[in-house]
């Protein structure tokens, strides 16, 4: 082997050992920021007599710096003859104003419309940037009429987290 063949070879050995060395470390970092931890964190929060004024609403469970990847919520709050909520659950991320209903499901054989409706519904970051379910951090009870919403007696929630990951957009937090 001449000279110029054997300083290539090491050239190109000095050059894999350093990128190597540069993208396991990084590799790692990636590895540990899509971390996901499973937990289990229930809030269950009775409403008996809670106002809500209009158009306004309240903020009953977040996860920030961290979003949620797996949850649910149920709700028990008084409903109209059609089955419809007298208040709604929106989820997203409040400090960055993406907040949406999830697709909530009326549970018929606990429900008596016209009186007391239970609705449920998973919770589930979908990392859609823009989106009010790409990056969950926080569960609100909404009231979207133009009257106050005075909830009687029996009303709940309850906010079940399972798995969390830490937030890939830091906001400040």
């Amino acid at each position: 082997m001449n000279r110029a063949t054997i300083l290539a070879s090491i050239s190109v050995a000095v050059l894999v050992a350093v990128s190597i060395a540069y993208v396991m470390p990084r590799g790692q970092a990636a590895e540990e920021e899509m971390r996901t931890d499973v937990v289990r964190d229930t809030v269950t929060l009775l409403l008996d007599w809670k106002r809500i004024e209009p158009n306004d609403f309240i903020l009953i469970y977040d996860a920030t710096p961290y979003h949620i990847m797996n949850g649910h919520v149920a709700l028990r709050v008084p409903c109209d003859a059609a089955g419809e909520p007298a208040i709604t659950v929106e989820v997203g991320d409040a400090e960055r104003g993406l907040l949406a209903e999830p697709e909530m499901m009326l549970l018929d054989n606990v429900s008596e419309k016209g009186k007391m409706c239970v609705y449920h519904a998973d919770l589930v970051s979908t990392h859609e940037e823009d989106k009010a379910e790409g990056f969950i951090t926080d569960v609100i009870l909404k009231n979207p009429h133009d009257r106050i919403v005075t909830l009687p007696r029996g009303s709940s929630v309850v906010v079940g987290v399972n798995e969390i990951m830490k937030g890939e957009h830091e906001n400040g937090h």
